[in-house]
């Protein structure tokens, strides 16, 4: 699955498999959402919106991250784990449908408890940011002493609402375990997930997060 990658404005090649996804599944909502809109740099949606005529919703609590962002539905909130501003709640007062083809979360911390709390909208394709440092056999669900959760917390979060992980490229990439049957993507059902991880994750001047297998080697921790 990695090998179809590339990068128009995602950080590890996620615009690639992205593509490669939709057309194996034959997606045609053409609808996104991108939690964690960091402006376009690194973003796993605009590319659709942009060069696809998708409708996307990018959701960002700094108001100064959508600068750079012309198109889609911009919402200046911060994504809460209960109360009113519950993803489900945000995305009501959007056009996308409940079963919209894609959602990447990277807020840098309570991915999991986002995507965890989500009920009424389930995303064909979801994106999710991962610790890339804590061994996959390892449970670790975000209390906020280290950034992100596991890779064995998030595929069993994903395994438990009805997905299959299908790649991992630094984020962690799902895709409803329904849509995956008849196609040749179905191995992945059956497949062990463990083996979907990536060991090469570096850091970059002790704040960038990136992977060996992307960029020249650094300082492995």
């Amino acid at each position: 699955m990695i090998e179809k990658g590339f990068s128009v404005y995602s950080q590890f090649g996620e615009d690639g498999i992205i593509q490669y996804l939709i057309k194996m599944l034959g997606l045609a909502n053409n609808q996104c959402c991108e939690v964690g809109m960091s402006g376009t740099l690194f973003s796993n949606t605009y590319n659709l919106v942009e060069n696809f005529n998708w409708y996307g919703v990018y959701i960002e609590k700094d108001k100064k991250n959508f600068d750079n962002i012309i198109l889609g539905h911009h919402l200046n909130v911060e994504v809460e784990t209960y109360g009113h501003n519950l993803l489900d709640n945000i995305l009501v007062n959007t056009k996308l449908d409940t079963n919209f083809d894609l959602l990447s979360i990277d807020v840098d911390g309570k991915d999991y408890h986002i995507w965890s709390s989500l009920i009424k909208y389930n995303p064909n394709i979801v994106i999710i940011e991962v610790n890339p440092f804590i061994e996959p056999t390892k449970e670790y669900i975000n209390n906020g002493t280290i950034f992100g959760s596991s890779f064995k917390s998030i595929v069993e979060l994903g395994n438990k609402k009805g997905y299959t992980l299908v790649c991992m490229t630094g984020n962690l990439i799902f895709v409803k375990t329904e849509l995956l049957y008849n196609t040749e993507l179905e191995i992945f059902i059956e497949k062990n997930s463990t083996s979907l991880f990536l060991y090469d994750a570096i850091m970059i001047d002790k704040k960038q997060i990136s992977f060996s297998r992307y960029i020249k080697k650094n300082k492995l921790i």
